[in-house]
């Protein structure tokens, strides 16, 4: 997501595409949560509730992949060692959407709560509840992430000056100190968001090692075997729902730093590193809007909860999720395919370029 991807004429179509499904997965894992949210459990069957859980747990390694992402296409650059330049582009591209959509979400959260609440005459508004949600990092739910990746990306200079300041060896040594960091931080502390991104420096870190792995070393025996490398991770998500969930009809998912989330998230990078990718725009266009994807899906998700849950009394059929999950994906790239557009020919016109070309074509000959 955002400025960890590839850029220039090269692009690496594994790790679009890796992205790309990453991005889906990730709209998946919140659309499901609107079967399994408390709120509205009483109307959704247990079939539903079930196979909702499935989807989610499927999705457990998206987030993950998006960190590995981040850190494959961050640190591998000599150059974001200037920590003013980093700064300055990272500010720009990552720092301005996130306050804008901060503001749009609390924003949100005052109407929702009006619409909720209000004007049902009985309840009182939250006037101070969305505010100390922006102040705790979760201006929205999905919010988290994006308060998390900043700090993270604080470190990136910090990073890349140590990596090439030592060996190789050490560098992968590291990374497998700090993977093991990251499980221990998770499971022993508490931390506020401010902090919540040393929980996620493992992945970072380990998303680099095994992307230059995947360029330099094609010797290795993962590297013969992508594709089972690709599939096995889905295939043990599907066999602990059924494990953990659906035998025991329990709402229980492996957490992000789940040992077992580890190791499928790193099995499933290790895959798409080793694979080839022919061109596709279709996969290019989902990729390259994927940070955009990410801020724009939770309105189109919480506009359809409060349908299906407020309005209609009615949640339609579980099997259904990924059919809503392609389709809040695809309007997410119309919106922000055409805000560019848009963008783009006010730009021209304050530059007087549309203006010239339209007084050509309608000047008299």
């Amino acid at each position: 997501m955002g400025e960890g991807q590839s850029e220039g004429n090269h692009r690496e179509e594994n790790y679009d595409l890796l992205r790309a499904i990453s991005c889906v997965t990730v709209v998946l894992l919140h659309v499901s949560a609107m079967y399994i949210g408390d709120n509205f459990r009483d109307i959704v069957k247990q079939r539903d509730l079930m196979l909702a859980l499935c989807f989610r747990v499927i999705s457990q390694v998206s987030v993950p992949c998006f960190v590995m992402l981040s850190g494959a296409f961050l640190l591998k650059k000599k150059e974001n060692a200037d920590y003013r330049n980093f700064y300055v582009k990272s500010g720009k591209k990552l720092g301005v959407p996130i306050v804008i959509f901060s503001i749009l979400y609390v924003l949100f959260h005052y109407i929702e709560n009006l619409l909720g609440n209000g004007l049902k005459g009985n309840e009182q508004i939250d006037m101070y509840g969305p505010l100390l949600d922006w102040l705790n990092g979760v201006p929205h739910a999905t919010m988290w992430y994006m308060y998390m990746i900043v700090p993270l990306y604080m470190i990136v200079p910090f990073l890349v000056i140590i990596k090439f300041s030592i060996s190789e060896k050490a560098w992968h040594i590291l990374a497998i100190i700090l993977a093991i960091y990251s499980i221990l931080v998770a499971y022993t502390c508490s931390l506020s968001w401010i902090l919540q991104f040393a929980q996620w420096i493992g992945y970072f870190v380990m998303g680099d090692v095994i992307s230059e792995c995947g360029r330099k070393r094609k010797d290795l025996i993962v590297s013969r075997f992508p594709y089972i490398c690709m599939a096995a991770p889905y295939i043990l998500l599907i066999v602990y729902w059924y494990i953990h969930s659906y035998r025991t009809m329990r709402f229980s998912g492996p957490s992000f730093f789940s040992p077992f989330t580890v190791i499928v998230s790193m099995v499933l990078f290790i895959g798409f590193a080793y694979i080839q990718v022919p061109d596709n725009m279709l996969i290019q266009m989902v990729s390259r809007h994927s940070f955009y994807i990410y801020l724009l899906h939770p309105f189109l998700c919480e506009v359809l909860m409060q349908m299906f849950g407020r309005i209609l009394k009615w949640f339609p059929p579980a099997w259904l999720i990924p059919v809503y999950a392609l389709c809040i994906t695809a309007v997410c790239v119309f919106i922000k395919r055409n805000f560019d557009t848009v963008m783009k020919r006010t730009v021209l016109y304050k530059k007087g370029i549309i203006g010239d070309e339209e007084n050509k074509h309608s000047a008299p000959v």
